[in-house]
C-alpha cells in the first residue's frame, strides 16, 4: 500500500486549491509549503468548507520521497491566505502582457483585450504572490500579478464559463449595473457582439473614466455604452461612501464590514426605468447588478420594467443592518411574481428566461 499522510477535510481542500493554482500535485505542494511557507498556530480552517469536519483525506507520498510531518503540513496550510482562487490566481496561459500608461496606470492585455486598473495591491495578493511567483510562465511584478488575477477572475473566466456566470447570448441587450472599470461589460461585449447592446453603469468618476478608456482601446464604442450615475429607487443627489483603506470600494449604503474609515462624495442617482425609457429600450435580455449592498434599491428603481427582463443575476453576499441582502432581493422577486431559480456563486438568478443556467438552491 502506498505511503500517505491524512489531513482533515478543510486543510486538504485548501492545500488542493493551492496545488491547482501552482499546477502541481498535492505532495509537491505540501513539500513546497514546508520548505518555503510560514507557520501558524491559528487554525481558522474548521468549517471553512462544507462537509463533515471529521472527514479525512490522504496525500500520497512517492516511494522515493522522505516522510512528511502531518502536524507541520497542517500548520503551513493554516498560514496560507484565507482565500485562494485556484482557477485564476496562477496565470491561465502565457497569453498576457503588461504596460504602464503615460499617467502611471497599470494595464494588462490578454485575449486581445486591454484593461486599465489602478487598484492598490491588497494584502491577499501580496501573500499569494509569494506562493506562486516561482510557477509563472513569464516573470511579472506584484502589481502585474494583481491586475492579471483581477482580469482573469472578472473577464477571462466569464468568457470560458458563460453559463456558470449567467452571461448573455449573441445579439442580446444587456446591462451591467456596477460595472467598475469594465471587466464584465467587456466580456458581455465579446459575447453579444456588434448585433447586441451593452450598457455599463458605474457611479464612481475615476472608475467610469477608466471604463470609457477600456471601451475605446478595444474599439467597442458602437455597441457598448457607458453611463455615469448611481442607481436607486429615486432620482436625487446622494452620498457615495468610499472605503479609504485597501482596495477601492464604493457603496451607497454603510454596512457592517465595509470599512471603518469612509469618505463621502455627492453623486447623482437615477432610476433604471428612467434610463431605459430614455434609451428607448423595451426589453432587457440579461441584467447583472453588483453594487455592494444596494442591490434591492436598484431593483426597486426598475418600476414597470421588472417584467421586461429575461434574466436577472443579482450579487447579494452582504448583510445590511443585520439583514441578508439575499433575503431582500428574494423578497423583491417574490413580491413581483418573478421566478427565482437559485444561486450562482454569490448571485441570485431569477427571471423567465433564466431556467437553463446552472444554479444551487437558495
Amino acid at each position: 500500500m502506498a505511503r500517505a499522510i491524512e489531513l482533515p477535510r478543510d486543510h486538504f481542500i485548501h492545500l488542493k486549491e493551492l496545488a491547482f493554482a501552482r499546477k502541481q500535485d498535492l505532495f509537491e505542494t505540501a513539500r513546497f509549503l514546508l520548505d518555503h511557507g510560514q507557520f501558524s498556530e491559528d487554525n481558522w480552517l474548521p468549517g471553512r468548507y462544507p462537509g463533515d469536519p471529521n472527514e479525512k483525506h490522504r496525500v500520497v507520498i512517492p516511494d522515493d520521497a522522505g516522510d512528511l510531518d502531518p502536524s507541520k503540513v497542517m500548520q503551513a496550510i493554516q498560514a496560507l491566505p484565507r482565500w485562494i482562487k485556484s482557477k485564476t490566481d496562477g496565470p491561465i496561459s502565457d497569453d498576457y502582457s503588461f504596460d504602464v500608461t503615460e499617467d502611471g496606470i497599470q494595464s494588462v492585455t490578454t485575449r486581445g483585450r486591454t484593461f486599465f486598473d489602478p487598484t492598490p495591491v491588497g494584502p491577499r495578493e501580496t501573500a499569494i504572490y509569494e506562493f506562486l511567483k516561482d510557477r509563472f510562465p513569464k516573470p511579472m511584478s506584484l502589481k502585474e500579478f494583481q491586475i492579471l488575477s483581477f482580469c482573469q477572475s472578472q473577464y477571462v473566466t466569464l468568457l470560458d464559463e458563460p453559463e456558470r456566470y449567467v452571461m448573455p447570448a449573441e445579439g442580446q441587450v444587456v446591462i451591467d449595473a456596477g460595472s467598475f472599470i469594465g471587466y464584465k461589460a467587456m466580456a458581455m461585449a465579446d459575447i453579444v457582439g456588434p448585433k447586441g447592446k451593452v450598457y455599463a453603469i458605474e457611479m464612481e468618476a475615476s472608475n467610469f473614466a477608466l471604463q470609457e478608456r477600456c471601451f475605446k482601446a478595444n474599439h467597442v464604442e458602437e455597441f457598448v455604452h457607458g453611463i455615469h450615475c448611481a442607481l436607486g429607487p429615486k432620482e436625487e443627489e446622494r452620498d457615495m461612501l468610499t472605503e479609504t483603506r485597501g482596495s477601492m470600494r464604493n457603496s451607497l449604503t454603510d454596512f457592517q464590514g465595509f470599512g471603518s474609515k469612509l469618505e463621502k462624495t455627492n453623486i447623482r442617482m437615477r432610476r433604471l426605468d428612467s434610463l431605459l425609457q430614455e434609451a428607448e429600450i423595451d426589453w432587457i435580455d440579461n441584467l447583472h447588478v453588483s453594487v455592494n449592498g444596494f442591490e434591492p434599491q436598484v431593483l426597486e428603481g426598475l418600476g414597470r420594467y421588472v417584467h421586461k427582463v429575461g434574466t436577472f443575476c443579482v450579487m447579494a453576499p452582504y448583510k445590511v443592518n443585520g439583514v441578508e441582502v439575499a433575503k431582500l432581493v428574494s423578497d423583491f422577486f417574490t413580491h413581483h411574481n418573478v421566478k427565482v431559480w437559485g444561486r450562482s456563486q454569490a448571485a441570485i438568478v431569477a427571471g423567465p428566461e433564466a431556467g437553463n443556467f446552472p444554479v444551487q438552491p437558495i
